[in-house]
């Protein structure tokens, strides 16, 4: 599987400094590790880490909703060919990931960036989150996957506190968020 991860626009400083080019590269590592556990080994996807506002651009484009998600999943496989490689480009936006780490009390983006590749992903695999036990389904499966590669739960973790020092003990970049970002509000439900 070739993952690449890929900065829309290139020229958004703000997210560029918010998300490395090592964080950039532990979330792709782990995405393909994502992959070869689905028993995903070959294919195509792109992640596109994007701002707010282009989220919003893309979700009207899409959906015809001019807010502002978590994550789009484009499955572009020719499910018509027997043995068709998956084709998959998912965008996700930075700036909800961020919010939400706080919300959710993990307070890291990247874990919280990584989750939303990995649902992305699931959605290509059968995966949905239409109904209530439908998500409970599918969020075990994401925090399965998170735990097989020695990374916390983060939907059915029983304590929040040791989902940050767990991730950071395992390697993902410590990114803290300002104060300020603390105040943000956000409507809506995540997901």
């Amino acid at each position: 599987m070739s993952i690449e991860i890929e900065l829309l626009p290139p020229t958004d400083r703000r997210i560029r400094q918010a998300m490395p080019s090592e964080l950039r590269r532990w979330i792709g590592e782990r995405a393909e590790t994502a992959a070869r556990l689905l028993n995903i080994t070959s294919g195509n996807w792109i992640i596109h880490l994007v701002n707010d506002k282009r989220m919003i651009r893309y979700h009207q484009q899409t959906m015809n909703l001019a807010t502002v998600t978590d994550v789009l999943t484009f499955n572009y496989t020719d499910t018509h060919l027997p043995g068709a490689l998956p084709d998959i480009e998912t965008i996700i936006c930075v700036d909800e990931a961020q919010r939400q780490a706080i919300l959710q009390d993990h307070l890291l983006p990247e874990l919280e960036i990584l989750l939303y590749a990995i649902h992305s992903l699931l959605h290509c695999v059968g995966y949905d989150d239409l109904t209530p036990r439908q998500a409970r389904r599918m969020h075990r499966r994401e925090d399965a996957l998170l735990r097989q590669m020695a990374l916390p739960a983060v939907y059915y973790s029983p304590d929040p506190i040791a989902v940050r020092n767990k991730a950071a003990k395992h390697g993902a970049a410590g990114a803290r968020i300002s104060a300020k970002r603390k105040k943000t509000r956000v409507k809506g439900s995540r997901r």
